[in-house]
């Protein structure tokens, strides 16, 4: 099972599943507008509110010209702000008897601790074997660092940066924090001793 959080258009979750046509893969994108993109790459599990730290209601900024730039915490020019249920990943698991996630990729425009936050239960007992994040500048805008990322994770995960030829695991260091778009690929310690 995968989750694509942030999905977007769903051209992420598409590969996903060309790879692995069988694989269930759970879209999580609260922008309701792009759920006939979403679908047009064969996938039919959207929910369109907001994963994240708290339960109970948010508000996005979406952008109609750009929606990969839709942000709960920044309001782009020309946006539209909507009221949206947020939900952690705790919760959505918990309800819908998911005991674990093999591979989650986040993508929320600056979201990303908030969505782990959120997960501390499934972190804390290695319920999810991988994650793909992204970094970079909407980290400021949310006001967290890959530091947070590091507290949340590093006990039960390696995190490592992808590079062009591979993945290369790194112990935190303040010289991380360069806001430069950059992915992670965070691996449970339970699965990286096999790699």
């Amino acid at each position: 099972m995968c989750f694509d959080i942030g999905t977007n258009k769903g051209e992420y979750a598409a590969r996903i599943k060309k790879v692995n046509p069988a694989i269930r893969v759970v879209c999580f994108e609260p922008n309701n507008n792009l759920n006939n993109l979403i679908r047009s790459n064969g996938l039919t599990e959207i929910h369109n509110f907001i994963i994240g730290d708290q339960n109970g209601k948010a508000i996005i900024y979406i952008n109609h010209e750009l929606p990969s730039q839709s942000s709960i915490h920044r309001k782009p020019k020309n946006s539209q702000k909507v009221e949206v249920r947020s939900v952690t990943l705790d919760k959505f698991c918990n309800d819908n008897n998911i005991k674990n996630i093999s591979f989650i990729k986040i993508d929320t425009e600056g979201h990303e601790v908030a969505v782990l936050k959120g997960a501390q239960n499934l972190i804390n007992h290695q319920l999810i074997g991988m994650i793909q994040f992204e970094y970079g500048g909407t980290f400021l805008d949310s006001r967290t660092t890959l530091r947070d990322v590091y507290n949340i994770l590093s006990k039960n995960y390696i995190i490592s940066h992808v590079l062009p030829n591979g993945i290369l695991p790194l112990p935190y260091s303040n010289i991380l924090e360069t806001y430069r778009y950059s992915n992670w690929l965070v691996i449970s310690r339970n699965i990286f001793k096999y790699l």
